[in-house]
């Protein structure tokens, strides 16, 4: 009895010795006066002190989306985080690359934008994620399931648009009318995950190239989905895909309620 009591003394003191892993979070938006910034990799077991007023909204390696609000003392992954988005599915999915660092590499480049507010109200910005600035020559990702749609950052005045595939074989000139800031893909145009399109505002416009890129369905969160479309060049849309996220189902839970 002893001997099995030692044993059992043994494995307990085995398992309390065992250190605390900690996981990497990267910040996705700050609100106030906060000791880190846009795309700073912190540890969820780190000690963090936010003052009241002060919010951090951070996502994890799984794609969990978490926010802590000040006042706040202790580590980040504590009670106090309350999860945004849920549980993601599929946690340790090899996707072929790190979230954490995808995400971090893409909010650190925002360097004009010191706040998640400051970032929203950002002039000339899409006010989607899954549409196309046609003054940009950047590459245009689509969520699967979602209609592609054209936008500009001006809406004064009349416009016309040329659309032109790659083979240059099918062309189609849209009427931007005044005061309207989107347009529907035209039909007449097949859009095809991988191909290169040609945009034209206006007679004296630049023609811009684009490549347009569909976005996996088996992607576990929009965080995923996000560090995806960084790798093919669509930074703007994956920024928007990430800050949107909780506005979006806000949205969609008064739409099911009547109430939108």
């Amino acid at each position: 009895m002893k001997i099995l009591k030692a044993c059992f003394a043994s494995v307990i003191l085995t398992v309390v010795s065992v250190p605390v892993m900690a996981a990497q979070l990267v910040v996705v938006g700050v609100e106030g006066n906060v000791p880190v910034g846009l795309g700073d990799i912190v540890d969820d077991v780190k000690p963090m002190i936010l003052g009241e007023g002060t919010a951090l909204t951070l996502i994890n390696a799984n794609g969990q989306k978490l926010k802590v609000t000040g006042p706040h003392k202790g580590p980040l992954g504590g009670k106090k985080a309350v999860a945004a988005e849920g549980s993601a599915k599929g946690a340790g999915l090899n996707i072929g690359y790190d979230v954490v660092k995808s995400l971090a590499g893409l909010f650190k480049s925002q360097v004009d934008a010191k706040s998640l507010g400051a970032f929203r109200a950002a002039p000339a910005k899409v006010p989607g994620p899954w549409m196309y600035n046609v003054g940009s020559e950047a590459s245009y990702c689509l969520g699967a399931g979602e209609k592609p749609k054209l936008w500009r950052e001006s809406a004064r005045k009349k416009q016309i648009v040329n659309l032109t595939d790659q083979t240059g074989a099918s062309k189609k000139t849209l009427v931007w009318k005044k005061g309207i800031s989107t347009l529907s893909w035209p039909s007449a145009i097949p859009f095809k995950s991988g191909a290169t399109y040609k945009a034209k505002v206006g007679k004296k416009g630049k023609e811009q190239a684009v490549k347009v890129h569909v976005v996996p369905n088996d992607l576990p969160t929009r965080a995923h989905q996000a560090a995806w479309m960084m790798e093919k060049g669509c930074g703007e849309q994956a920024r928007l895909l990430v800050v949107t996220a909780n506005i979006d189902r806000m949205i969609q839970d008064l739409e099911k309620a009547g109430q939108f």
